[in-house]
């Protein structure tokens, strides 16, 4: 069995083009703000992952199709941590509204979240895109 560098198939190729395509977008929006929207640039991914499988059932054993599952398997990857954490599956771990003095300690003149937010007789005082604005504890006014 032979590897090579660059798929021999059509259909490898474009799995190929479609994932270095991806790589250069996403690397473009993040670093520059390129104006191509995100869920377009994850479609081109994703469309390189579907053709890599493709190519690699269809006995297509390159580097090129190999890279376009990668690039697929990392989407997935992320959409799915993205889904999980919207869906809000840990977030029913326990809070507490109030420490101790002992749990505390010794917390002196700090300052807390650089001085953005405190609470002061169940009113909760923060600040926001420059504006100081004040909240019951419970956020209902």
């Amino acid at each position: 069995m032979r590897f090579a560098l660059w798929p021999k198939s059509s259909l490898g190729k474009a799995a190929a083009v479609l994932s270095i395509a991806f790589i250069v977008f996403i690397v473009l929006k993040s670093s520059t703000g390129f104006p191509l929207p995100t869920f377009i640039i994850a479609g081109i991914g994703v469309a390189g992952f579907v053709a890599g499988l493709a190519a690699i059932i269809k006995r297509d054993r390159s580097a090129g199709a190999f890279l376009a599952v990668l690039v697929g398997l990392g989407i997935t990857f992320v959409l799915a941590a993205v889904g999980i954490s919207s869906l809000g599956l840990f977030k029913d771990f326990p809070v507490k509204d109030s420490l101790t003095a002992t749990e505390v300690g010794d917390v002196g003149n700090a300052v807390v979240n650089f001085g953005s937010i405190s609470e002061k007789d169940g009113l909760i005082y923060y600040l926001y895109k420059e504006n100081l604005y004040k909240r019951k504890a419970d956020w209902t006014e």
